[in-house]
């Protein structure tokens, strides 16, 4: 039933024999013992996100996202045809996955920078990409022009909704798992980027303390130094980069300690720096005023975290023979600094996702927002798997470049058979 065993609680009401489903949710929550002795904590779970059908938690938003759109299509008499989103890295794949179940056509706009593993899976699942340096604005664009459904993840209202799915098995989980102990004595600690899964969870959390739940967790927003515009303001402890470093310590297993690097300030005042995990986080999000909302009220906190720190973790993950993306590892160190900082005892970290290659290079939320709309855009064919691509001429105009969108999606179709 994937997300769909929470049909009930999800708004708006899509209809049964429109809902989408890979199997996405019903992820294990893994109790960690070795893990949280070397981080210090009494007790630690994981909630392995990055076991949805293609390695990510963006498998509950997009499963929600691309079945309501199917539903008001049909609503409005006039079944779906194609989405599109812009995205660098899992919501672009997530979504070519469903669309393919749909089956419906996928437009992927994506930063030229993209991994060429990212583009290997969105042409597995039959995604049109197009290479653009301002990807958002032109899919913005694009979208209004042709009235085919955005469901890039940070703006799509409908985006939040399958994400609360992830707060109900927390709480369902942690209810079983936590041995009796109230769940609002555990701290729960996800990697955000435009806060869409965040707000989910929050909106989770919110309703099961409203329906009665035994207590419910705290909510700690996790970020990269350099972009962190959710997590810095509720940091009371914030890493500043510099030249040199200075070291934290967090237990380990074996008793000895696990160095953890935290920049040191230089002399003078050295200005935030975007590393790795940076890069990964959205500089600007239209969710800010409820992400912060949802974290204060559950009393949690937000963490930012530096790739020195975020590699310790990781570390400590692979040795447990788990392979996550950095964000998930970022998570851990954050659970490692609640221990040592604020006295937490018991966590959850969600991994939000698998690692795959070229993680480090997705910025799907940054300067492309800020990119000039006239910039020429390279435009990509994927139409069957295995296509070569074709790079069209620069565009002089943004009118000329939807027009380019328009020619690669008609040969896409026209190399479908449709």
């Amino acid at each position: 039933m994937g997300i769909w065993r929470y049909a009930a609680d999800l708004a708006p009401a899509v209809p049964s024999a429109l809902r989408l489903t890979l199997g996405e949710g019903s992820t294990p929550l893994e109790a960690a013992p070795g893990l949280a002795r070397s981080l210090g904590l009494d007790a630690l779970w994981l909630k392995r996100e990055d076991r949805n059908p293609t390695g990510s938690h963006k498998d509950r938003g997009v499963a929600f996202q691309v079945s309501l759109a199917r539903a008001v299509a049909v609503a409005n008499g006039r079944p779906l045809a194609r989405i599109a989103l812009s995205s660098s890295g899992n919501a672009a794949i997530s979504a070519a996955a469903y669309g393919r179940l749909a089956p419906i056509d996928v437009v992927a706009f994506v930063a030229p920078d993209t991994a060429p593993a990212k583009l290997a899976l969105l042409r597995e699942h039959g995604a049109i990409v197009v290479r653009s340096p301002n990807a958002l604005t032109l899919c913005q664009a694009w979208c209004t022009e042709r009235d085919v459904p955005n469901l890039r993840p940070s703006t799509d209202p409908s985006a939040v909704e399958g994400f609360q799915t992830l707060g109900w098995e927390i709480l369902t989980d942690l209810a079983a798992s936590a041995d009796g102990q109230d769940a609002a004595g555990v701290a729960v600690f996800t990697y955000v980027s435009s806060a869409t899964s965040l707000v989910g969870i929050g909106r989770a959390f919110a309703r099961g303390s409203q329906s009665g739940a035994n207590g419910a967790p705290s909510l700690n927003a996790v970020q990269g130094l350099g972009a962190a515009s959710v997590a810095g303001p509720l940091d009371a402890n914030p890493p500043r980069p510099g030249p040199t470093s200075t070291h934290e310590t967090s237990h380990a297993a074996n008793g000895h300690h696990a160095s953890v690097d935290r920049p040191a300030v230089s002399a003078e005042g050295a200005a935030p720096t975007t590393g790795r995990l940076g890069a990964l986080g959205a500089r600007k999000t239209r969710r800010l005023g409820e992400a912060h909302r949802v974290v204060v009220a559950s009393g949690g906190a937000g963490w930012v975290i530096t790739d020195a720190q975020a590699d310790v973790a990781d570390a400590l993950l692979r040795a447990a023979g788990i392979c996550a993306a950095i964000e998930g590892a970022a998570s851990l160190a954050a659970a490692a600094r609640a221990a040592a900082e604020t006295g937490v005892r018991r966590a959850v970290v969600v991994l939000t996702g698998a690692a795959r290659d070229g993680d480090e290079a997705d910025s799907a939320d940054g300067a492309d927002a800020a990119a000039d709309r006239r910039s020429a855009a390279m435009v990509e064919r994927s139409a069957v798997p295995h296509a070569a691509a074709d790079a069209l001429p620069h565009a002089t105009s943004l009118a000329q470049t939807i027009g380019d969108v328009d020619d690669l999606v008609a040969a896409h179709v026209a190399a479908a058979g449709r």
